[in-house]
């Protein structure tokens, strides 16, 4: 990973929205730039160095994790020591999402602090070839925890039952965690996109939607597919067809420089030749990364543009109120 490069685009933004230094606090942002997991600070970017603060709960882990290839001091957090540092350096931009609104407000009046667009949205959504190498690892265990869970799946099981499973499944994938809770939705609960896995006991012939992630190094996969407990009935195999029939054109269409967008809208015209538009009610994709919902968004209101280097989910789904639903969830790689 090429920690001084990304270093180097933060100062390069803090330049082009006119500040002296940037403020950043989300956990996925301070690991994006220092190779630090898991641990709650404040990293200031200045024009001359990087220094990620942290209270005494996460400073011994930091200290083990700290990198030679991340040109970044790590030192203890105290707030009057902090502000003096960031009065010190000038204009300090923050991004409002990483910054809370109670500590902002108090910063404020004892620093010259501004906010700036979250800039650092579009610098991860380009995977260099250390993240991809990563997120292809994510995505084949993924998809190894996918065919297990299949074999697994019973009549009389229940939804959190599969849940768990699958939990138990990435936990003895070497150096993975899940990267979301497990959605498991079966019968009438597919057509809920983002379902609880809960009691409800799985029956023959019913769709079983599965959306699972597997997270290694810090990125994470996101993969879905829809499984029968015995036979697929009619129905939903011709729905079936119709999502495969998305993912096959919008992976063959999508190339860099195109909107994002476009895939979206190539998708609803499909599924209305299938007449089942109608039953499409989230965007087509998404980008996944430290996190696993980044840019791009491709979606019909996406004003994003592709480009060679982002992973994002193709995601067709087609959702029936009171009967039952489908999805099929794949990563690309562009």
């Amino acid at each position: 990973m090429d920690y001084r490069g990304r270093l180097r685009a933060v100062r390069k933004g803090c330049r082009r929205f006119g500040v002296d230094a940037c403020l950043l606090t989300t956990p996925s942002n301070i690991f994006y730039l220092t190779g630090i997991r898991d641990v709650e600070g404040y990293l200031l970017v200045s024009r001359r160095a990087a220094v990620l603060y942290l209270s005494g709960l996460y400073l011994n882990q930091a200290l083990a994790a700290q990198r030679a290839d991340a040109p970044v001091s790590i030192t203890r957090y105290e707030e009057g020591s902090f502000c003096r540092q960031m009065r010190s350096l000038g204009r300090v931009g923050f991004i409002g999402a990483d910054i809370s609104w109670d500590s902002a407000s108090r910063w404020k009046k004892r620093c010259r602090c501004v906010g700036i667009p979250d800039f650092l949205r579009e610098l991860r959504s380009v995977k260099d070839a250390g993240e991809q190498r990563v997120l292809v690892r994510a995505h084949a265990a993924a998809v190894r925890v996918l065919r297990q869970a299949r074999r697994l799946l019973s009549p009389g099981m229940t939804e959190r039952e599969l849940a768990g499973e699958i939990q138990r499944l990435i936990s003895r994938v070497p150096g993975a965690k899940e990267a979301f809770p497990t959605i498991v939705a079966s019968g009438p609960h597919a057509a809920f996109p983002h379902h609880t896995a809960g009691s409800r006991r799985i029956r023959e012939e019913e769709p079983v939607i599965v959306d699972l992630g597997v997270a290694i190094a810090g990125y994470a996969s996101d993969l879905t597919r829809t499984f029968f407990a015995g036979k697929t009935p009619a129905r939903y195999a011709r729905m079936r067809a119709a999502l495969m029939e998305v993912h096959r054109e919008c992976r063959l269409m999508a190339a860099p420089g195109m909107r994002a967008r476009e895939l979206h809208r190539r998708a609803v015209k499909i599924l209305a030749r299938h007449r089942l538009d109608a039953f499409f009610v989230h965007g087509l994709g998404h980008g996944v990364g430290i996190d696993v919902h980044e840019l791009p968004s491709i979606s019909a209101s996406s004003a994003d543009i592709l480009r060679k280097g982002m992973v994002f989910t193709i995601e067709p789904g087609v959702y029936l109120p009171g009967v039952g639903g489908m999805r099929h969830e794949e990563m690309v790689f562009l």
